[in-house]
């Protein structure tokens, strides 16, 4: 992929450019499609609230509001499919709209703020098949629409014993 074509394609987007200039240049290719909710749920009934790539960059993660569900994609790491998603699976967040979603640093929690449900949820994450299973710890916390996870320092920590080493805000 060309990077400056793609940079200058969406200056001249944003700033409501004729895209004839563009004209017979090399273009992005379409080369998969992949639906983040199952067939058979309606897809005007759901959105995609936030997409992200595991820290390990095998796997894909999207929210989806409407379906109130986590789709986990494994990327294909070798063979004629690299670089390619298969669907891993499906996964009620525990909650009304999954505004937003987190890895802990250490990849193995995934932390899901439910917005219109007032909660957030905390799933474990197998870093192997890329499934989530929920922990049994869900907060009640009003509107939640950020995840952020911030190193904690006490005095235990800074002098070389490691206690606690993460909040969720």
């Amino acid at each position: 992929v060309d990077k400056d074509l793609v940079e200058k394609i969406n200056s001249a987007s944003k700033n409501g450019e004729c895209m004839k200039q563009f004209k017979g240049k090399s273009t992005l290719q379409l080369i998969q499609s992949v639906n983040t909710i199952p067939v058979a749920f309606p897809k005007q009934l759901n959105t995609c609230g936030r997409i992200c790539i595991h820290e390990s960059g095998r796997f894909v993660i999207v929210s989806n509001r409407g379906h109130q569900s986590i789709a986990i994609l494994r990327v294909h790491q070798h063979g004629p499919l690299r670089g390619q998603l298969s669907t891993v699976g499906y996964f009620h967040t525990r909650g009304n709209t999954p505004r937003h979603f987190k890895f802990d640093s250490s990849g193995q929690y995934l932390i899901v703020a439910n917005q219109d449900s007032d909660s957030i949820s905390v799933f474990n994450f197998n870093q192997s098949s890329g499934e989530i299973r929920f922990t049994g710890n869900e907060y009640s916390v009003p509107s939640p629409n950020f995840i952020c996870c911030c190193p904690l320092h006490d005095q235990e920590s800074l002098s070389g014993r490691n206690t606690a080493t993460e909040m969720v805000v």
